[in-house]
């Protein structure tokens, strides 16, 4: 019997792999009208699906128009879901790639040489802005000296926050947070942990370089191998300890764990892919929150030009528009670095900021404010010595940890927001923000008056 000779594709070659690492550049083209405060356009497919009926904006598509652009400049485009799409050549002898992003609105491209963004920014500038991929990170970690590291295989039976914080009444009245999406950017998500075992956590890893298709972005079982993203999804919805147990988790691994650093087009990417998922029919009218605790300094950073930072500033607070035009409220970490400093995105306008008190409501020392315009934190929430899940052994022993920070005061009132939709989801994103604020307790913390969310 004659062996037929088994032939494969090979989509990419090792020099299609090697070109497209991280010595290129990668940029966000964002349309210039996002830029401008007043605009009531938008070019997201989310925003014009999802927001709110008296709120509506303009929809005015533009990638269509970015990708005749980019392939014009020699650009090959890829699927921003898997990055698998057929190519129409070796990437190697074009000028880089590029992926659209119509939930969000924008297009993200990659060129092979640095040498070519400038050229790209000239040619693209009547319509576009032209964003240079930059860093982002997880909040500086905090561990209090005077109290021991608690780590246990114990299941806490019920959540333990202050009976001020409304959520044991909420529980009592069934209010748990069905029907309502919560997206999550962060480290990943433990599925398999006890408190998320027994229910479908949807999860996408978005990998170190999206843009390169030999490490595509992918839907998988979720996993985490820092434990921070777990932490969080914890505090929001975990079976036993969670704020709102039944809302529905959806988690985008975009921080690396081992330097708890991100990146523009990271994030991007996790946020496209959870506003597909907020659109798609079976979650179309139902109400969505994302929290956040990753971000940049509001100190500068010396290494960049003042100039490029504000452009970096312009991106974000375009990305977190968006997000509230599809009626989605983002709600993050003010930041770990003390009073006067504090971290964008939780320092803009549209972003519901949180900072830190401990469970007799004191403001923790870490926890980062800003006294100027727009005042920040918006509110705050539970986020001293919190015990929430956090990995499991090899034996498949699920464990948890006692942490503290605004990363994990931000899913406390995430959670709370939460059983706000629960109870009333006609809730726009705008209307909910307001309300959390109406109904915080105000606790007085010397000439402060500190806000901290509660459910009412």
């Amino acid at each position: 019997m004659q062996l037929e000779r088994l032939m494969m594709t090979r989509p990419l070659s090792q020099a299609d792999i090697l070109g497209l690492s991280a010595e290129g550049a990668g940029v966000v083209l964002l349309p210039k009208f996002a830029f401008d405060a007043g605009s009531g356009a938008t070019s997201s497919t989310a925003a014009a699906f999802r927001s709110a009926s008296n709120e509506r904006p303009e929809f005015v598509p533009t990638e269509q128009h970015a990708a005749a652009r980019l392939e014009a400049l020699g650009l090959q485009e890829v699927a921003a879901s898997d990055l698998r799409s057929d190519l129409t050549g070796s990437l190697s002898e074009s000028q880089g790639v590029f992926a659209r992003f119509n939930a969000l609105g924008l297009t993200a491209a990659y060129f092979r040489d640095r040498a070519h963004v400038d050229g790209a920014r000239d040619a693209l500038s009547d319509e576009f802005e032209v964003v240079p991929n930059f860093s982002l990170a997880l909040p500086s970690r905090m561990r209090d000296p005077n109290v021991q590291a608690a780590r246990g295989a114990t299941m806490p039976g019920s959540p333990t926050w202050p009976s001020a914080s409304g959520v044991a009444g909420a529980h009592a009245q069934n209010i748990k947070g069905s029907g309502v999406l919560v997206g999550v950017l962060d480290t990943g998500i433990d599925a398999d942990h006890h408190q998320f075992a027994a229910r479908p956590v949807p999860f996408r890893y978005v990998s170190f370089n999206p843009h390169n298709p030999a490490s595509a972005s992918r839907n998988v079982r979720g996993f985490d191998t820092d434990g921070h993203g777990t932490h969080v999804c914890g505090i929001i919805s975990g079976a036993t300890i969670g704020v709102a147990p039944e809302a529905e988790l959806m988690v985008a691994s975009v921080i690396e764990s081992e330097t708890a650093r991100t990146s523009l087009i990271r994030v991007v990417y996790g946020l496209n892919w959870l506003l597909q998922e907020f659109i798609s029919s079976e979650n179309a009218r139902k109400p969505a929150l994302v929290n956040l605790s990753l971000g940049f300094p509001s100190t500068g950073m010396p290494s960049i030009s003042k100039a490029e930072y504000n452009m970096r500033l312009s991106a974000i607070e375009t990305v977190l528009k968006t997000l509230v035009q599809a009626n989605v409220l983002p709600i993050v970490a003010i930041g770990n670095d003390g009073p006067g400093k504090y971290g964008y995105p939780g320092g803009f306008s549209d972003a519901l900021g949180v900072g830190a008190v401990d469970m007799n409501g004191v403001i923790a020392g870490f926890s980062g404010s800003r006294l100027g315009r727009p005042r920040k934190p918006d509110l705050y929430g539970y986020g001293v010595d919190i015990y929430s899940s956090y990995e499991r052994d090899s034996l498949n022993q699920s464990f948890y940890e006692t942490l503290s920070g605004t990363s994990m005061a931000a899913p406390y009132v995430t959670g709370v927001a939460a059983l706000y939709l629960c109870r009333q989801p006609s809730l726009s994103a705008k209307a909910l923000r307001t309300m959390l604020l109406q109904n915080a307790l105000s606790i007085k913390n010397g000439n402060r008056i500190t806000k901290i969310a509660r459910y009412l």
